[in-house]
């Protein structure tokens, strides 16, 4: 009796962590982040599995070498945003991954909008080429990339995202378009390091939203209604 007992209790732990935390990372270990395509790889692997530290870690954030992360609209959201940073950006997706963390000041997300399960493809359609007219010419006093520290190049993708809420009666959706991302490269530091490569922008080019979903209406970004 007393074994049957301790099997209902795990079972019903289990079933609350579930809950709490809907999409759990695989156990297998995150492909190396060694060059501009593992860097959109990783973004792709940390929304498939709501890694928010594996998220965290390849955005830009050295505002004082003039590198930290931007995402731009390709349309004005309701409320006239036009980008926003690396705090909005991780916030959004803390709020996506882990709506069970309760923030002072945050609007809890509600229950419908929580994510059980993404399926993402970023399909690449051309090749990752440099970035010159982001490089400054005063070694990085003008506020744009010191080309001694830093190569920037990027490339168009494909994106496709679906996500599954849960409950039966949740409003499942799909975000498709394509995107521009600025990865940079820190020249300092040695092949292999942490940080090495960094995303550097995410760039909205065009989406096309499921209409029925009423969630991701104003930018392909997922996530951004949450």
């Amino acid at each position: 009796m007393k074994k049957r007992i301790g099997v209902l209790i795990l079972l019903l732990l289990l079933a609350v962590a579930c809950m709490e935390d809907p999409i759990t990372p695989p156990k297998e270990t995150t492909p190396p982040i060694d060059s501009p395509e593992a860097v959109v790889k990783s973004l792709a692997w940390s929304y498939q599995y709501g890694d928010l530290a594996l998220f965290k870690s390849i955005l830009a954030h050295d505002p004082g070498r003039n590198a930290d992360y931007h995402f731009w609209l390709s349309d004005p959201t309701e409320l006239g945003e036009t980008q926003w940073g690396y705090d909005e950006e991780v916030k959004i997706q803390r709020r996506m991954f882990r709506p069970q963390m309760q923030v002072t000041g945050e609007t809890p997300v509600p229950p419908e909008l929580w994510i059980s399960s993404i399926s993402i493809n970023l399909t690449q359609l051309a090749p990752f080429v440099e970035r010159t007219d982001l490089y400054s010419a005063d070694h990085g006093k003008d506020g744009k990339l010191d080309p001694d520290i830093w190569k920037a190049v990027d490339a168009r993708y494909g994106t496709n995202v679906f996500f599954e809420t849960q409950g039966d009666q949740s409003p499942d959706f799909q975000v498709t378009g394509e995107a521009n991302f600025v990865v940079i490269e820190d020249k300092t530091k040695k092949p292999g390091s942490s940080g090495k490569f960094l995303l550097y922008i995410w760039e909205d080019l065009r989406a096309s939203p499921k209409p029925e979903t009423g969630v991701a209406a104003t930018t392909s970004h997922p996530g951004s209604a949450i």
